[in-house]
């Protein structure tokens, strides 16, 4: 679709929750981009959204797809929904920005993939730390070649989740809607930066278990990887861990190593510049609501961009497939017992 570079682009956000609020207050924020209208589920309270954002509220997609003005769509809703709305949009000819995961299989990211190349539309997914300078520094680092060989990647994920965060919306913790627990709802961003550093997974033997929530999801996983660049790699992660704490990854190489605490190196043995923190503190370990919403910001203003200049946006549909595969070959591994080759 032509837009005119005279005018700013005109965003609409579906899904009103947390994470469609931060997408809201982050478009108001850009010049280039105005916002114009936000979609909720059928029968829900619109006008309450109206006050609050400014802008009209729809719980009709059609209606809501069909105003004039409108070139992108931010999909912040429950993960099982991601397709079906993300494809809806792209028919219309919007492009699309979706919250992580881009979907719940491998199949359906690559069907909106090839959508929107059919339509020559933009679509990309927010798996923010990827626009984190401080994480693509220690990329740039590790493709380098600076610390050698990586052999080894450990991941922590002590996040703490209570019983009463799942009953506060229903699909949350629902196989359906959520489509996993602990690895694809909460910490497919850490995952997510294990692919890209070290490539694609190539081999995957896990277990889960939900061991203390009542939810149809893992509250609690491990994982062994092999990654296509030869390193080895775990993956511990609980949403049962009282009180929560940061995740972290400690990668070793041949010729250097570190150690990443929540956002934070404290320890780097590498013969390179130390990168520096950019966020001080993200509040997610315990309370989502208190995440830092920085990067956020860089990938919305990325996807502003490659709107106007018709190139991919920084994670699409492909690359953002590579840590959902990951899990849900983890989620297989777990159910068969089986070690699980990609």
């Amino acid at each position: 679709m032509n837009q005119d570079k005279n005018k700013p682009l005109g965003f609409a956000v579906i899904g009103v929750g947390t994470a469609g609020t931060w997408y809201a207050d982050i478009i108001k924020e850009q010049k280039d981009a105005v916002l114009r209208a936000a979609l909720r589920s059928p029968g829900s309270d619109t006008a309450s959204i109206e006050r609050a954002w400014g802008v009209p509220c729809f719980d009709d997609t059609e209606m809501f797809l069909a105003q004039d003005g409108l070139d992108a769509v931010c999909i912040a809703t429950p993960s099982g929904q991601h397709f079906a709305q993300a494809k809806s949009a792209l028919v219309a000819g919007k492009h699309v920005l979706i919250e992580k995961p881009i979907t719940l299989n491998v199949a359906e990211s690559k069907e909106l993939y090839d959508l929107a190349k059919s339509k020559n539309l933009r679509l990309g997914v927010t798996l923010q730390r990827r626009a984190d300078p401080f994480f693509k520094a220690i990329k740039a680092v590790i493709d380098s070649g600076i610390m050698g060989q990586p052999v080894l990647l450990s991941i922590t994920l002590p996040y703490f989740r209570n019983q009463a965060y799942y009953e506060s919306a229903p699909w949350r913790g629902t196989l359906e809607l959520d489509g996993g627990g602990i690895l694809m709802n909460q910490g497919i961003h850490i995952v997510d930066l294990a692919v890209w550093w070290l490539g694609q997974a190539k081999q995957v033997a896990a277990f889960t278990g939900t061991l203390a929530r009542d939810i149809q999801v893992e509250d609690t996983a491990a994982v062994s990887i092999v990654f296509e660049k030869g390193a080895l790699g775990s993956i511990s992660g609980t949403t049962a861990g009282a009180p929560g704490a940061a995740h972290s990854l400690e990668l070793c190489a041949t010729e250097g190593s570190f150690r990443i605490e929540g956002e934070s190196l404290v320890r780097w043995d590498v013969k390179a510049k130390k990168p520096e923190a950019t966020v001080q503190k993200d509040g997610g370990a315990s309370d989502p609501k208190a995440a830092s919403t920085q990067n956020h910001a860089l990938i919305i203003q990325d996807f502003i961009r490659a709107i106007r200049q018709e190139r991919e946006p920084m994670i699409n549909a492909l690359t953002a497939s590579h840590s959902l595969a990951l899990i849900l070959a983890a989620y297989k591994s777990a159910q068969t017992g089986q070690i699980i080759s990609l």
